[in-house]
C-alpha cells in the first residue's frame, strides 16, 4: 500500500513539474491581489497561469485562447478532418520542393 501512495504522489509531483514547464504558477491570495495585472498579461501573452489553492487548482487564460481550444476540440470531433489536413499539408510539402527544385535561383536565395 505504500508504495502505490507514493507512486501515486509521485505521478502527481511530476504532473505538476511538468505544468510548470508550460505554465506560469501563482498562489490564489497573490493572484487575487494581481487580478488586474494578471489578466493584461495574459491576454498580451497568450500565456495562462496555473493558480494553486488549498482546494485545488485552476487555469487563467485569455477568452480568445479558450475560444482557439473549443475551436481546436470541436473540430477534432469532425471525422476525417485531421487525415485531410495531414495529407494536404503533405501534398503542399511535396509542391514546395518541387517548385524549388525547378527554380533554383529561388531556392539558392533561401526564399
Amino acid at each position: 500500500m505504500y508504495e502505490k501512495e507514493s507512486l501515486t504522489y509521485g505521478n502527481t509531483y511530476a504532473a505538476l513539474k511538468m505544468e510548470e514547464l508550460f505554465m506560469k504558477m501563482i498562489p490564489v491570495t497573490t493572484a487575487r491581489a494581481n487580478i488586474y495585472r494578471l489578466l493584461e498579461e495574459v491576454c498580451e501573452s497568450h500565456e495562462p497561469y496555473l493558480i494553486s489553492g488549498k482546494n485545488g487548482n485552476a487555469v487563467l487564460l485569455s477568452e480568445e485562447d479558450w475560444h482557439s481550444i473549443e475551436e481546436t476540440l470541436y473540430l477534432s470531433t469532425v471525422p476525417g478532418l485531421s487525415e485531410s489536413v495531414l495529407q494536404a499539408a503533405g501534398e503542399k510539402k511535396e509542391e514546395t520542393a518541387v517548385c524549388e527544385r525547378s527554380h533554383p535561383l529561388k531556392s539558392s536565395r533561401g526564399s
